[in-house]
């Protein structure tokens, strides 16, 4: 590097371009190029690689120049810059438009601001020529013969400078355009013209109208419904899993071997599920009698697993077994209500089934899973899927998150905060004062998944019969409900755990 460099700039490259008084150096991949060598100062990039800079000789004051594509362009009058200026910031964009300070004759006051602006012709890609390439945005930009202020990044395309992009502009663009002229649908109509207004769709952004498209090629339209697919990717990304730009559904067709375990999806686009977490209360597991809480983060449709790992007897027939959640639905925690009712929140819960529900669960917040297999004391892992991972291959789970439910009857810890903490092991009176207080609907009561204790599946009301079965439980005596069937399912998957 050159010593005491000035006024350096970067670009997105990266580029790096500063001046000194041997002239203006690039930084680039490691190696340093010496574009000018004269007296400069400060140095502006655009990512075109155009640099903007000042430069004085000995018969001149301090002058703006660009240097762009191997030459230098003198874009100031002399007249007009003195020695000042060469502290000031110039600037240029990726169009190679430019500002400056500048002063009148020399003189210190006034001063102000000069821009040199790019002749619109239609290169509005900046490349120095006139092509598809520089139309296919313009469509974005049509206006049609409505003044707008602004513009912005389309004014390039207002050639004509009349705060609108219309067929005026167009025409301009024509004048200098060397890209194809068709029309494809033989509708005496320049293909450009329809694309422009809107009255033919071009969706890939190719430049050529859709349905001439598909009429040279069909097979971009595997799925005949009328659009080409790359269109229906960019819609919809997800029918796209491997991103190979074509839908899932016509890949499956021409190679069904994509589809070993026959679950729809193609077998590469299956990605590891996140584990779901457990509902925590002041940093401790919230475990329920009844119920089975936890929380799923990852966005995507998922099913959800529950693996009956440890339940105490006559339930011990089910250990190994497997069952699915359910749809969700909200439930009031209002002890009468199911149904949600003005006045109380409502909670997510949802029963076990024989089938996956695939769903995206990460909205819902704590989800609360009931089913007369979900029993106290019992343990239970709980693992996630992806949809578009097949059910039969065990490593396509995400790991388990296990869940042992607390002692019959065993509600809560005490009732001195809220909310109150989860259960300690211990069932006595107070844990029965706290279901009445869900009964009651008291101000600070604990939730209705900690209060629900029977019947053998639940109706997610707390009545009277909930307080006694809790005093059942203080008073010793065993949980009352047997399984009413030794496979829920007519085809239980193997527990997979060790």
């Amino acid at each position: 590097m050159t010593e005491r460099p000035q006024g350096p700039d970067i670009d997105n490259m990266p580029r790096v371009a500063w001046g000194s008084s041997q002239g203006i150096e690039v930084w680039s991949s490691g190696a340093t190029t010496h574009l000018i060598q004269s007296n400069t100062l400060g140095a502006v990039l655009s990512n075109r690689g155009d640099v903007g800079y000042n430069v004085k000789t000995t018969f001149t004051p301090w002058q703006v120049r660009v240097f762009r594509d191997g030459l230098s362009y003198h874009i100031s009058s002399e007249q007009d810059i003195v020695d000042i200026v060469a502290n000031s910031n110039n600037d240029i964009n990726d169009a190679g438009e430019m500002v400056w300070a500048w002063h009148p004759d020399g003189r210190l006051s006034p001063m102000g601001i000069r821009m040199m602006r790019l002749i619109r012709n239609g290169d509005t890609d900046f490349d120095d020529d006139v092509d598809l390439d520089d139309f296919i945005p313009m469509p974005g930009c049509f206006t049609g013969p409505v003044i707008t202020d602004g513009l912005c990044e389309c004014r390039f395309f207002d050639i004509d400078h009349d705060r609108d992009v219309d067929l005026v502009d167009l025409d301009y663009l024509l004048r200098n355009y060397t890209g194809p002229l068709e029309d494809c649908n033989a509708n005496s109509t320049l293909d450009l013209e329809e694309l422009l207004t809107g009255a033919a769709a071009d969706c890939n952004l190719n430049g050529r109208i859709d349905s001439c498209d598909l009429a040279d090629n069909p097979l971009i339209d595997c799925d005949l419904n009328g659009r080409i697919d790359v269109c229906d990717v960019a819609d919809n990304p997800t029918i796209d899993c491997n991103l190979n730009g074509r839908i899932d559904s016509c890949d499956l067709i021409d190679n069904p071997g994509l589809d070993a375990d026959l679950n729809g999806f193609i077998d590469s686009c299956c990605s590891p599920a996140t584990p779901p977490t457990a509902e925590m209360i002041a940093g401790q597991v919230s475990i329920k009698n009844r119920f089975l809480s936890f929380t799923t983060d990852a966005i995507g449709a998922q099913a959800i697993r529950v693996t009956f790992v440890n339940l105490p007897a006559p339930f011990d027939l089910l250990n190994g077994q497997s069952m699915w959640v359910g749809a969700p639905r909200e439930v009031s925690q209002s002890g009468a209500n199911v149904d949600p009712v003005p006045g109380f929140q409502n909670f997510w819960a949802a029963t076990l089934t024989c089938v996956p529900h695939y769903a995206d669960w990460s909205a819902l917040g704590t989800i609360n899973v009931y089913h007369e297999t979900v029993i106290p004391l019992g343990a239970y892992a709980i693992q996630v899927i992806n949809e578009a991972c097949g059910a039969g291959s065990e490593i396509n789970f995400s790991p388990a998150l296990t869940i042992t439910n607390a002692r019959w009857g065993d509600t809560v810890l005490d009732l001195s905060q809220s909310p109150s903490l989860p259960p300690e092991g211990a069932v006595n009176i107070v844990d029965a004062l706290a279901v009445l207080a869900r009964f009651s609907s008291a101000p600070g009561a604990i939730v209705k998944a900690r209060a629900d204790l029977e019947p053998t599946t639940l109706d997610l009301k707390i009545n009277i019969a909930d307080v006694l079965a809790s005093l059942a439980g203080f008073q010793g005596l065993n949980y009352p409900f047997t399984p009413t069937a030794t496979a829920p399912c007519t085809s239980p998957r193997p527990n997979v755990l060790p």
